[in-house]
């Protein structure tokens, strides 16, 4: 017996059922091949952006999530048999960061231009002493290329042409100079600031006033503004100036001239104690300067005045003041100031 359904035959029915299968998938091939030509002519992905730029082959789009490039370590970067160029990884140890292959593997570092493939700067610091390349002491820096990849900038990879300093006594509490320091003819035995930052010192000559004498011709009349106990050099231009002077230790100074210098002046009873308390720099500098002479341990005579017949003197060896009769002779040593 044949079935029959609404006037068709079975076989009849499922001819018109394989045919309609054929159909629709000929429709479905020709839709894919119509898309693969579309996507060949635009050629562009966008991820997360359904419209990516039509400047970039591939446009990913996100404000919460970034891109990861391969990751390897040193090893495994060197182990790539031949890299494309441009090819771009992230090394994990050693220096890590971005490495870009370019004739040789390239860090991508984050600061200044890039050198020469895979050659780090690096930068050595050695301690200046005082008088070297800075007159209180620093720093000295030196650059070059790691040549040998060993992390220490050795003496042949050292450019010389960029070689800096950076010198102490840049600050307002620091000096330019220091106690000890051969300088202006002789050798600064105190150093001070005033109130714009300016530095002064006080500068004991390189060699002694060898020939002594009186403290003034003038015995019994004081001076009277020779009297400072600080400012030896206006003591020794009240003395000169006083009627009848003839000669006297402060003149000897005001004379003398020494390490090309010609403003020295005898110095006042505070002056010496100063010199006396930074003895040790003072006479540990005059030996090593070739025809100075330490300073002696003697009894001197300074500038400041205690009356009408009497003057200040200062002994060397203990340090101590003492007053003496302005007609003895005691030693001279003589002092300027910048």
């Amino acid at each position: 017996m044949i079935n029959v359904y609404y006037g068709f035959t079975r076989q009849l029915i499922e001819v018109i059922h394989n045919q309609l299968i054929i159909k629709a998938f000929k429709t479905f091939l020709l839709f894919v091949s119509f898309c693969l030509v579309m996507y060949n002519g635009q050629a562009q992905v966008g991820v997360g952006t359904n419209a990516p730029n039509p400047t970039a082959i591939l446009d990913v789009s996100s404000n919460a999530k970034g891109v990861l490039v391969p990751r390897m370590t040193q090893a495994q970067k060197n182990a790539i048999v031949s890299p494309a160029l441009g090819l771009l990884i992230f090394q994990t140890d050693n220096t890590t960061g971005f490495y870009y292959y370019n004739t040789g593997w390239v860090y991508i570092s984050s600061v200044g231009p890039q050198g020469p493939a895979g050659k780090n700067t690096l930068v050595k610091t050695t301690s200046e002493p005082p008088g070297a390349n800075c007159t209180t002491g620093g720093v000295k820096l030196e650059f070059g290329l790691d040549n040998n990849s060993n992390n220490v900038l050795d003496a042949a990879e050292i450019d010389a042409s960029l070689t800096k300093y950076v010198c102490n006594g840049s600050t307002s509490g620091s000096f330019n100079h220091y106690i000890g320091e051969f300088f202006g003819g002789g050798v600064i035995f105190h150093l001070w600031k005033d109130a714009a930052a300016a530095e002064h010192g006080l500068i004991v000559a390189q060699t002694a006033i060898t020939a002594g004498g009186a403290w003034s011709n003038v015995t019994t009349t004081a001076v009277g503004t020779a009297s400072s106990r600080w400012n030896g050099l206006a003591n020794c231009s009240a003395i000169v100036s006083q009627p009848a002077h003839v000669q006297s230790a402060a003149a000897q100074c005001l004379a003398f001239v020494s390490g090309g210098q010609t403003d020295w002046y005898l110095p006042s009873y505070a002056e010496m104690n100063l010199l006396w308390t930074n003895l040790f720099n003072v006479n540990k500098t005059l030996s090593t300067i070739g025809g100075a002479t330490e300073v002696p341990l003697f009894t001197y005579w300074t500038s400041t005045e205690d009356n009408n017949s009497q003057a200040m003197g200062f002994g060397m060896f203990t340090g101590t003041p003492q007053v003496f009769s302005k007609s003895i002779s005691l030693s001279i040593i003589a002092i300027r100031s910048f």
